[in-house]
């Protein structure tokens, strides 16, 4: 009769060890399906879908439109996320790893403006954050020690590539001489 009561204080404490290791291996698995699904989004061009992962307050830093000064707040970020899918971003995640919310990992990224620069591909870090079921916080850095990137950050710099105009259809050109 006394081992009853040990016995069941064992079966509840090994439970309750089942059940917080499952959910911190559901948080990590959350983690990463939120990232891929944006990821998936942005390269389908689905803009709603993209903006779905972000939380009202999220913070995009350090590439396109949020390069000289973060994009804070969805309607900012929105702008850079529409640029992106102009110039057809296709990102591919290399590496990922995630501990209680946030996380960092790599990504090749093709794109038109690559392209037009002469080379295939970038190489990215990127930083998440996730709060919830939304990303928080997404700044990207290029690895300029990647032969490809720098070519294509020489290029971009030197001014060598425009560009595209978007939101016109085109029409503007026309206007043009």
């Amino acid at each position: 009769m006394f081992l009853r009561p040990i016995l069941g204080a064992m079966v509840a404490l090994a439970a309750i060890a089942t059940f917080s290791a499952a959910s911190h291996s559901q948080a990590a698995v959350d983690f990463r399906v939120l990232v891929q699904q944006h990821v998936d989004a942005l390269n389908r061009g689905d803009i709603a879908a993209v903006m779905a992962t972000f939380s009202d307050d999220a913070v995009v830093s350090n590439v396109g439109l949020c390069a000289a000064s973060p994009c804070v707040g969805k309607p900012a970020i929105q702008k850079e996320m529409e640029r992106r899918a102009g110039i057809h971003v296709l990102f591919t995640i290399t590496s990922l790893q995630e501990s209680s919310g946030k996380g960092s990992g790599r990504a090749e990224v093709r794109a038109d403006n690559v392209r037009a620069c002469g080379q295939e591909r970038l190489v990215a870090g990127f930083d998440v954050e996730v709060k919830g079921d939304k990303i928080t916080s997404f700044p990207v850095r290029f690895d300029r020690s990647d032969p490809q990137t720098a070519a294509f950050m020489a290029c971009t710099a030197a001014g060598a590539v425009t560009p595209p105009k978007t939101g016109d259809g085109g029409l503007l050109a026309l206007d043009e001489p």
